[in-house]
């Protein structure tokens, strides 16, 4: 897969002639043992997986792609 940033949010994710865009996510996290907060930001894999309709799944607390 191909990644672009199109804006300060948005992103075109490409694969096999086809692209997709996405917009940035931000997680918010606390971390209870150490009090503290943290925000991670990323791209929706779920989101991605099925726009590019991209076969998957959980095992074992693993994702196993298909394709």
């Amino acid at each position: 897969m191909n990644v672009k940033e199109k804006s300060k949010q948005t992103y075109e994710v490409a694969n096999k002639g086809k692209s997709l865009k996405v917009k940035q996510e931000t997680l918010k996290i606390d971390k209870a043992a150490f009090f503290e907060k943290r925000e991670i930001t990323g791209l929706p894999l779920m989101e991605i997986l099925k726009g590019f309709d991209m076969k998957y799944e959980f095992k074992d607390g693993n994702l196993h792609l298909y394709y």
